[in-house]
């Protein structure tokens, strides 16, 4: 337990889950995760009709689609938002590569 005289505990230390051999700092796809504090379930619910944002998870999905506006280099491609996550895949696109906010490739979603 933490005591104020005491030092702060270490926070937990995370394996590394970037590849050696991958370079981040170059434009092309990324898969990302990002988690809500605490774990907590914020983003949605799910009920017998399937998963429903909540308030808080609208405001992360807007947010998510407006980033381009922000970021014109960045493409964004598929993303799910779960209850204490969010899963998405992202472009970065430089000179000589896909335009900002093209799709560098499509789905048929009818296979699904």
């Amino acid at each position: 337990m933490y005591h104020p005289i005491s030092e702060p505990p270490e926070p937990p230390r995370r394996k590394d889950l970037r590849l050696a051999v991958r370079d981040y700092s170059r434009e092309g796809p990324y898969f990302v995760t990002i988690c809500v504090r605490e774990k907590r379930n914020l983003l949605s619910g799910v009920n017998d009709d399937g998963l429903h944002l909540t308030t808080i998870g609208q405001v992360v999905r807007e947010s998510w689609l407006s980033l381009p506006r922000v970021h014109p280099t960045l493409i964004l491609d598929e993303f799910v938002i779960m209850p204490n996550h969010m899963h998405a895949i992202v472009g970065f696109v430089g000179a000589g590569l896909a335009p900002p906010g093209v799709r560098t490739t499509s789905i048929d979603r009818s296979q699904r």
